[in-house]
């Protein structure tokens, strides 16, 4: 089943997007600079059902090894 996303807050001083699921999850997602060209994503739960926040979690994680300099 396809998640919808609703209420998308982006910080203006960080890379920061929180965001809340049509199951209730609230989402933080954080873009990290590791390195020049390397970045970390970082998904936490705020609030919500922790298997279904598993679940988008393993959702995003196929979406992300479509990219050949994923690393999960």
């Amino acid at each position: 089943a396809k998640k919808g996303v609703t209420n998308i807050k982006k910080s203006e001083f960080t890379w920061k997007i929180r965001f809340e699921t049509q199951n209730g999850e609230n989402v933080c997602c954080t873009i990290l600079l590791v390195e020049e060209g390397k970045y970390c994503v970082e998904f936490v739960r705020g609030s919500g059902d922790l298997f279904s926040f598993y679940e988008l979690y393993r959702e995003i994680a196929q979406h992300l090894t479509l990219h050949n300099d994923a690393v999960l």
